[in-house]
């Protein structure tokens, strides 16, 4: 069986069951040695859960779905087109492609090397680099779930706009120039703080006027700048603060969630919030000067929420089209579209992702750290099939390199100096197997690298990762068609313009056409030849 990400379980366990509630794409599948079908949910998407179990050996997919989790009621017919998959097309790459084919015969998609024929913005930038710069500025997570504290308490500071220019001048000292740069928590409370304001911006980071100064900065140097934007949650002590447009469950309560540096978190509903605030927001924004792309934070990372509110109740097919909307007009302003993962309902407009989803950590990667089994068997880039060539990606969390891995280590909300990415990096990491490993997934499901956390401390590792780039890059036009594993710990992936590349996780050298592919790097087969370089972290040699 394979799911939506590419997780998939094969026919040997006698008995489990594995629900996975959100699907990034509305595809799922099976390989038997009767059949290979792909199933492709044609309505209703992001309201049922993937559902695949086996009883004494007898094994069974089927979608569940919660009706009485649709706001306003079922509002379409159930439809999902099953197709027999055969020959070449037998097994996940055939899959991933049939449902690629549907999208781009539909228009729903275009491909990148089509949008960059009319999109100067894009034309720049996506053979670039994506660097998030160092969060401006946190709050104090509170120890206690104060939902409803109104005065938030001060900032802390961690790299102010003067400081955000040193880092953007060792990138150009160090000559990286291909870069597209990301701002974190520029706005009033910092990351996570006082969502939905933005105003006034933080003095203590410089104001409106030293945010102007750093975009002006930025451009000089050639650098385009994403502004961070977030357009789905709110706090208490934001000055926007109102129930009116915090999304309300089917019991009429406030949709909540975790508790960050601004309290306790609610999710908004766009449908209220877009035509109240977020388009204004989105203008003011642009007028501060930003010429790169608009970065929105979680958009593409969780399913549409549907909202109960009977003021302006709404189901994920109606907030999937508002979403759709915002993000047509970020478009129109900024002339690019960033996001954070893959659900398909935003791919249409949105140009990159940090990555595609947290699947390879959570479900699998974690499981492994903390000795016990994987939920599922493996992951195959499935996502990749239908998506390389149309959305510039990085695969998951364990291939977005971030040194100290705030993610998963620290707490960048704590106000206890455990978080500095101004510290000096640890000497060995720029060699390190972890580091090679990273870059080599990224080759081998033709990822763009990406950098959290980007000072002056890890611009190094970033010049390593911009430097392994170069040689594949420019395989982001084409459409990703094969991968398959060739020998044990040997990948090879094809692309629709005949370049292949060969991926040695292994001790020893592999031999691919003639040619060997040294240990722990990898080797890129142009069409219908084999390019001269070998490339890893330790070495690039003809």
């Amino acid at each position: 069986f394979i799911f939506s990400r590419g997780e998939y379980i094969n026919f040997t366990r006698e008995n489990f069951i594995m629900v996975r509630p959100k699907n990034l794409i509305p595809i799922f599948g099976a390989k038997t040695p009767h059949e290979t079908f792909v199933g492709i949910a044609k309505t209703l998407h992001n309201e049922y859960a993937l559902c695949a179990s086996a009883k004494d050996g007898k094994h069974k997919m089927y979608l569940k779905y919660g009706l009485r989790s649709i706001a306003g009621g079922l509002y379409d017919d159930i439809i999902i087109d099953f197709y027999t998959l055969t020959g070449d097309d037998a097994d996940y790459c055939g899959m991933g492609r049939k449902y690629r084919q549907l999208r781009l015969k539909s228009g729903e998609i275009k491909p990148i090397r089509e949008r960059i024929k009319t999109n100067k913005l894009l034309e720049k930038t996506w053979g670039n680099v994506i660097a998030r710069l160092s969060v401006c500025a946190t709050m104090p997570t509170p120890k206690k779930d104060n939902t409803c504290f109104k005065n938030p308490p001060p900032i802390r500071v961690i790299a102010s706009f003067e400081r955000q220019k040193e880092t953007i001048d060792a990138l150009s000292r160090a000559g990286i120039k291909d870069v597209t740069l990301v701002l974190p928590g520029w706005q009033r409370g910092g990351v996570n703080g006082c969502c939905p304001d933005i105003f006034p911006i933080p003095e203590e980071l410089g104001g409106e006027e030293g945010l102007k100064s750093l975009i002006a900065h930025a451009k000089a140097k050639g650098y385009p700048l994403a502004p961070n934007a977030d357009h789905t949650c709110a706090y208490h002590c934001a000055k926007m603060w109102n129930e009116d447009y915090i999304i309300k469950r089917s019991n009429g309560s406030l949709f909540k969630m975790g508790i960050f540096g601004g309290g306790r978190m609610h999710y908004i509903c766009l449908k209220r919030s877009w035509p109240l605030f977020i388009k204004e927001q989105i203008k003011r924004t642009k007028d501060l000067g930003f010429e790169g792309p608009y970065y929105i934070d979680v958009f593409s990372a969780r399913p549409p929420d549907p909202c109960f509110d009977p003021n302006h109740m709404a189901n994920r097919k109606e907030i999937a089209a508002v979403q759709d909307e915002i993000i047509s007009y970020a478009q129109e302003l900024f002339g690019s579209v960033l996001s954070e993962a893959g659900f398909d309902h935003c791919l249409q407009k949105v140009d990159f992702i940090n990555y595609t989803s947290g699947i390879d950590y959570f479900q699998y990667e974690l499981p492994k750290k903390r000795g016990l089994p994987p939920q599922f068997d493996g992951i195959y880039p499935l996502w990749e099939i239908v998506y390389h060539g149309i959305v510039l990606a990085t695969p998951g969390r364990t291939t977005q390199n971030n040194v100290i891995e705030c993610f998963f280590t620290k707490d960048i909300n704590k106000n206890d100096g455990a978080y500095d990415p101004w510290a000096p990096q640890p000497k060995d990491w720029l060699e390190s197997p972890k580091l090679r490993n990273r870059m080599l997934r990224l080759v081998e499901w033709g990822g763009r690298p990406i950098i959290y956390d980007l000072t002056t401390s890890t611009v190094a590792e970033l010049g390593k990762m911009y430097e392994f780039y170069q040689p594949y890059k420019h395989l982001q036009l084409e459409f990703m068609d094969t991968h398959r594993e060739i020998s044990k710990g040997v990948f090879l992936t094809g692309y629709s313009d005949g370049s292949q590349t060969i991926v040695n996780y292994t001790d020893k050298d592999f031999e691919y056409k003639g040619v060997k592919v040294p240990p722990q790097s990898y080797r890129l087969f142009g069409p219908g030849k084999p390019q001269a370089k070998v490339s890893s972290t330790q070495n690039r040699q003809s």
